[in-house]
């Protein structure tokens, strides 16, 4: 796919999030690759909860141990979609003539749509695109995310990375 990153451009936040829709929408009937699917996340995080702890903490100062592991378990995001894995402004690439595409997908997986939201989100962020997401997520068919599931996710990221 020729093209230039996504991170380069301010105009493509509604058919970024329109594109992450269409990817989300893919039939996982047969789908073999589970690696990030929420159980394997979840026992992921309680695997490795005392060396999580602290850095949970930093975000949340209020949350000790248990805490963590009870949010952990009753938040559990409830949608299992074909998610990118990596859904970043550096693997979205515009084509001359304004198309748009993905590489890097080596981590396909089925897992929660949130997992990929988070991630674009802070490639947004790291990008300065943040005040591009209200139209990603128009373009995607949604006004808002569920902020108990991304705060789910951002726990799961520090088992993952």
């Amino acid at each position: 796919l020729m093209g230039t990153p996504a991170h380069k451009f301010d105009n493509y936040a509604y058919n970024i999030g329109s594109l992450l829709q269409k990817i989300h929408s893919v039939n996982i009937a047969n789908c073999p690759f589970k690696q990030n699917s929420v159980d394997i996340l979840l026992e992921k995080v309680l695997d490795n909860i005392d060396i999580i702890v602290s850095q949970v903490q930093e975000s949340y100062p209020d949350m000790n141990k248990s805490d963590i592991i009870s949010f952990i378990k009753n938040n559990i995001p409830s949608d299992e979609v074909l998610v990118h894995g990596d859904y970043s402004l550096p693997n979205i690439i515009i084509s001359d003539d304004g198309e748009i595409g993905v590489i890097d997908l080596g981590d396909l997986s089925i897992s929660t749509k949130y997992f990929d939201f988070y991630y674009l989100k802070k490639s947004m962020v790291r990008n300065k695109k943040i005040e591009q997401f209200p139209e990603l997520l128009k373009g995607y068919g949604i006004d808002k995310l569920d902020d108990n599931y991304m705060k789910w996710i951002e726990i799961v990221d520090k088992v993952l990375f």
